[in-house]
């Protein structure tokens, strides 16, 4: 059987060269990836919008909707817990782990789904 080769090297050449030190074979780190590739910065850009967008519409802008009542420091810490959360499960090292392994993957779903949504939707007036 002839040897095999990762990005030319030796399996066997890779593994002593990539094993920790306590010994075993490892799966690289996110040490290979780049910043923008591990957080995102569009999307974090978007995330702080939307929220600098929600803190102005219940502070200065609540004054042009009718009834509008003062929004509790509860309903704000939720809606920035989840968007902090959504940008954790969608913007953050755990999606693009997400695409590695599909246990990250559905850590980023539950993330989504069951834990920023009801946060988010909780911090809406």
């Amino acid at each position: 059987m002839p040897p095999l080769f990762l990005n030319g090297i030796k399996v066997s050449q890779y593994r002593q060269k990539f094993r920790p030190a306590g010994g075993g074979f490892h799966m690289l780190g996110l040490e290979y990836f780049s910043f923008a590739a591990l957080f995102s910065p569009l999307f974090l850009a978007f995330m702080l919008l939307v929220t600098a967008a929600y803190f102005v519409v219940i502070g200065p802008l609540s004054e042009k909707f009718a009834d509008a009542e003062p929004v509790s420091i509860g309903k704000k810490i939720m809606f920035v817990s989840g968007m902090f959360f959504l940008y954790l499960a969608q913007g953050g090292p755990v999606s693009l782990l997400g695409h590695i392994m599909f246990t990250f993957h559905m850590t980023s779903m539950a993330l989504s789904y069951l834990v920023a949504t009801p946060l988010i939707m909780l911090g809406i007036p």
